[in-house]
């Protein structure tokens, strides 16, 4: 063997480890840190497959080159669905939800209005304090979302929604480790009110690791709960799941008829995090879970004063 070839192949089986250890993080609890960024860095790593692919093939190692085949594939195949876009319902109601992460309340308030003004029917916020809240009601929020639900509090534990519709219901929920509120909407020309749940789930650095584990294992029970009790209406969840769609434990919560608005509306890797930053955002941790509706798009927008992008889908609601 050349020695070109004998470095292809060395070049080959190295890859072809990336690659498998990538599809093996991508089904495991992560347990810890290490875990956890092997996890985030997993969808860049699906490169090294057919890397492998080629260089065993090139070096002659065609078994080795048919293994490193069915790992690639393998890490491709999950993430097809994501591109792939949901049927639209034939008779629907259009509504437009918006969720940002605050980054302690430091987000431009003049900002999120003028792009919630533009593109949002209901705005889920977390890492809310008073004075954004006040900010946001001095920049003219109320004007154009009349209808509130408000936990405004300390650093990064507050929470809350604004609508454009009328609340008709509402509940907080402390039973996890930041607080969270729900409420729901009615919207005209839907028979059932629509649930929608503002969500800020523990994160998992730096802090240790097991706040962050506990709060998603407890989560699909409380979304079990919230679907119990919306009475056949559809559900919105939105917020800060500080959890990218590559773990196993937030593709546990796509359960129940629980689906991810990105995934459902075909709009691929949908990052939100980090922004503001010199470099781009690499993970998607904020979302929208939909349940008995469905998400035709999704995007996200760079707002200033916080280090989250905001999530911006387009939900279709049964009209009735």
């Amino acid at each position: 063997m050349s020695n070109a070839r004998l470095l292809a192949t060395i070049l080959g089986f190295a890859f072809v480890v990336i690659a498998a250890v990538a599809l093996t993080v991508r089904y495991t609890p992560i347990p810890s840190h290490p875990v956890l960024y092997l996890v985030v860095a997993s969808p860049y790593l699906i490169a090294a497959g057919p890397l492998a692919v080629a260089l065993l093939a090139w070096g002659h190692r065609w078994v080795f080159a048919v293994v490193a085949a069915v790992v690639s594939a393998a890490l491709v195949a999950p993430q097809v669905p994501w591109f792939v876009r949901a049927d639209p319902l034939a008779d629907h109601v259009a509504l437009r939800a918006m969720t940002i992460n605050m980054l302690y309340g430091r987000a431009d308030p003049v900002a999120i209005v003028r792009a919630a003004d533009e593109q949002a029917d209901v705005v889920m916020v977390q890492e809310f304090t008073q004075e954004a809240a006040d900010g946001l009601a001095a920049a003219g929020i109320r004007q154009i979302f009349p209808y509130e639900f408000l936990d405004a509090r300390p650093e990064a534990t507050g929470i809350g929604l604004y609508s454009r519709h009328p609340i008709t219901q509402q509940e907080r929920i402390g039973r996890h480790a930041l607080p969270m509120v729900s409420a729901r909407i009615r919207v005209d020309g839907v028979a059932r009110d629509t649930t929608l749940l503002s969500v800020h789930l523990a994160a998992p650095w730096p802090q240790p690791i097991d706040d962050w584990k506990k709060d998603l294992a407890d989560f699909p029970a409380t979304l079990a709960d919230v679907a119990d009790h919306a009475d056949g209406g559809a559900i919105l969840v939105g917020g800060d799941f500080n959890a990218t769609t590559d773990m196993q434990p937030f593709r546990d919560l796509l359960a129940n008829g629980y689906r991810d608005a990105a995934e459902q509306a075909g709009a691929g890797f949908v990052r939100t995090y980090p922004a503001n930053r010199r470099i781009p955002s690499f993970m998607g941790i904020d979302h929208v879970l939909t349940r008995d509706c469905t998400a035709t798009s999704a995007h996200t927008l760079e707002l200033p004063g916080t280090d989250h992008r905001a999530f911006v889908t387009t939900i279709q609601l049964r009209r009735d």
